[in-house]
């Protein structure tokens, strides 16, 4: 809830901007197919978590959603699935969600943010360095922003999703017209949590170098 709290007073500070054109200078809006797209699920960003690899976050997520769910079955599936749409799919086939999907929406339990921070945390281990080099230096760039104070709103365009995303595409013409109006954002929450993390990490790292 507190990690929340800190990603929606952010957003509270972009609504209050008086000019969409200010807005757009303090507003990271991405989202797959557009020309920001780094932080998207969808990019290939090879990790693992103990023995099992994933090939990109929306795997995670879905598999996490359907063990969640006591879908085993499902979860097996997804970890053979690579395909963005595909999993998609799978994850709307997930038995036992009438049942238990209640935790994986509740916005208290903060359990859709936290797989979202793990799929980023995971991606950005040493092992994965290499492969992962750009995303990392994504995170740190925007995290060194939002550690300095200065106002950086991070927000997955996704129009057909409210929860993980804010509702509206990124690329729409009036994206950024009423921050008030968008969904929750879990995805991008997650990525502002995890840029900051990403910058005191390698801000701790020089100090101790020096």
């Amino acid at each position: 809830r507190a990690a929340e709290a800190h990603c929606l007073r952010q957003r509270s500070a972009l609504a209050a901007m008086p000019e969409e054109a200010t807005r757009a200078e303090a507003c990271r809006v991405f989202y797959d197919g557009t020309s920001d797209r780094a932080f998207s699920n969808f990019m290939p960003h090879r990790f693992a978590i103990g023995r099992l690899g994933f090939l990109k976050g929306e795997q995670l997520f879905h598999v996490a959603k359907a063990l969640v769910c006591g879908d085993v079955a499902a979860a097996q599936r997804m970890l053979t699935t690579t395909g963005g749409p595909a999993l998609r799919r799978l994850g709307r086939e997930v038995e036992g969600y009438v049942e238990r999907g209640g935790l994986w929406e509740e916005v208290d339990s903060g359990l859709l943010l936290l797989v979202c921070v793990i799929i980023k945390m995971a991606q950005l281990q040493p092992e994965h360095a290499e492969v992962n080099a750009g995303l990392r230096a994504e995170l740190v760039g925007d995290g060194r922003a939002l550690r300095e104070g200065r106002l950086l709103y991070i927000a997955e365009g996704a129009k057909d999703d409210d929860r993980c995303g804010i509702g509206i595409h990124a690329e729409d013409v009036a994206v950024l017209r009423d921050a008030t109006a968008w969904g929750r954002n879990q995805l991008g929450h997650a990525r502002m949590l995890v840029a900051e993390w990403a910058a005191e990490e390698v801000a701790g790292r020089l100090a101790g170098n020096v």
